[in-house]
């Protein structure tokens, strides 16, 4: 589908080419990991390694407990938590994850949820209720903080990594001693929170329709550029044969006069 809409050169609220690279999770976070080691961002990625099944995953030596994300994790699905590192080996052997990724596990108090919906921005804190180690999950008390600056600029480095997107989102954790890490990001598949969906939909709406004025603008000036360089292309030739029929007519008056002058 992806595909499609750039072949097609449909425009799209995040450009085909964003929504493409974003299905891939471990391939967002690894451009943001490019981002802070080349560009020297400070955004507080989570440390990742990658594992492939195609390596021997057994003989690796590590921390524990720790978190094992699929390449198509969302929202809190595949995502499972790794006590011991006979776990670890009992779920290689059960699991058929072709590539994924490890993470150490964070006692976290809370979870941060920034969003970026095109020049609107936002923060959710949401804390867990139920006990479970996935805050998101469970029964939880969300509500809407104020937005450090610095969560928009994180916001501004992920939209622009990604073709310049409208709508993304950033998922943190802080833990007891008030660090944070940046453990997810999102596109426009980011899930909408709290009470504010509502003003969030219209928000959305309004991106839409923005997206949809500027296309048609851009298409009238192309037929508009298009239809003066008709009409100045139509000007030229209609001047260049009048100029070419004074010049034959000339040039006949005068071989007439040498003719008749002549005789």
């Amino acid at each position: 589908m992806i595909g499609g809409f750039i072949l097609g050169g449909v425009t799209c609220v995040n450009t085909p080419t964003s929504l493409y690279n974003s299905a891939d999770r471990q391939w967002m976070m690894a451009k943001l990991e490019a981002l802070k080691r080349l560009n020297g961002s400070d955004m507080p990625l989570i440390e990742r390694k990658f594992f492939s099944r195609s390596v021997d995953c057994t003989k690796v030596t590590l921390e524990f407990p720790l978190v094992m994300k699929s390449e198509l994790h969302h929202n809190g699905n595949g995502i499972i938590k790794i006590e011991t590192e006979r776990d670890w080996l009992e779920l290689l052997n059960f699991s058929n994850q072709s590539n994924f990724t490890i993470e150490p596990f964070i006692e976290a108090l809370y979870d941060i949820r920034v969003q970026k919906i095109g020049d609107h921005y936002r923060a959710f804190k949401r804390t867990s209720l139920s006990g479970s180690w996935k805050i998101s999950c469970g029964q939880v008390v969300l509500e809407e903080i104020p937005l450090p600056d610095r969560y928009k600029k994180w916001l501004v480095e992920c939209s622009r990594v990604f073709d310049e997107m409208d709508i993304c989102a950033l998922q943190l954790l802080t833990n007891s001693d008030g660090k944070e890490f940046v453990i997810d990001a999102y596109d426009s598949t980011m899930p909408l929170l709290g009470d504010t969906q509502e003003e969030d939909r219209k928000l959305i709406a309004d991106v839409i329709v923005d997206k949809l004025k500027q296309q048609c603008l851009n298409s009238k000036r192309a037929t508009n550029g298009s239809s003066g360089k008709i009409l100045k292309n139509v000007k030229s030739t209609s001047r260049d044969q009048v100029e070419d029929s004074e010049d034959t007519m000339r040039n006949l008056r005068k071989t007439f006069a040498g003719i008749f002058g002549d005789m």
